[in-house]
């Protein structure tokens, strides 16, 4: 089914597909060649993951972009992938299967708050925090889509990190002067041990 708002937006046309994103990846691979950008933002490491690996192997030319929202919201990451042209998204995992560039130590466990009522547990942190995360990850979009990136790439946003240390939430060293509230631009290299890049671009 397409859908078309001409009025708001003549150059965009979305088309959805009511069935699993799994079954679309392993059915229909060479969808992922139709487009200009493919954009990731379930925050499932998994799926990301499975995408990264099905669109290096499938695509040449359309770039992949995840995103997602550190615990608390303390800091988003925005990665682009064009094939080719830099390192991966497998790049930034860990041997322990975690990201390397977390900046808070906090496992989601430690993470989560409970309603007072009922007893619910949620992760808390608000729209603010969502809008800057989908804020960098529109801004890189742009970039790439203008031409300007050219090359794999990870921003991310700092949120008030002083907060998490006044709060007593572990820091990484990587961003312990990094500062709070600021946009930091990295190129993203190939990794000797990713098993999709093998160090060859």
């Amino acid at each position: 089914m397409c859908i078309r708002d001409r009025d708001h937006v003549p150059h965009v046309e979305i088309e959805t597909k009511p069935i699993d994103f799994y079954k679309i990846l392993s059915e229909e691979p060479e969808l992922l060649d139709e487009y200009d950008l493919l954009i990731c933002a379930t925050g499932d490491r998994n799926l990301n993951l499975r995408l990264n690996e099905i669109h290096l192997r499938q695509s040449r030319t359309t770039g992949a972009l995840y995103t997602w929202t550190e615990l608390r919201g303390y800091a988003s990451h925005a990665i682009l992938v064009i094939p080719g042209k830099g390192g991966c998204l497998n790049c930034t995992i860990d041997d322990k299967f975690q990201f390397r560039h977390a900046a808070i130590l906090l496992s989601q466990e430690d993470s989560l708050s409970q309603e007072a009522g009922c007893g619910s547990t949620f992760l808390p942190y608000g729209a603010i925090e969502a809008e800057f995360a989908a804020a960098t990850t529109s801004r890189l979009a742009l970039s790439y889509l203008s031409g300007e990136t050219k090359r794999s790439s990870w921003w991310v946003y700092l949120g008030d990190l002083e907060d998490a240390r006044y709060r007593g939430i572990p820091v990484s060293k990587e961003y312990e002067f990094a500062g709070s509230n600021r946009l930091i631009k990295n190129s993203l290299a190939p990794q000797r041990s990713c098993p999709l890049c093998n160090f060859r671009e």
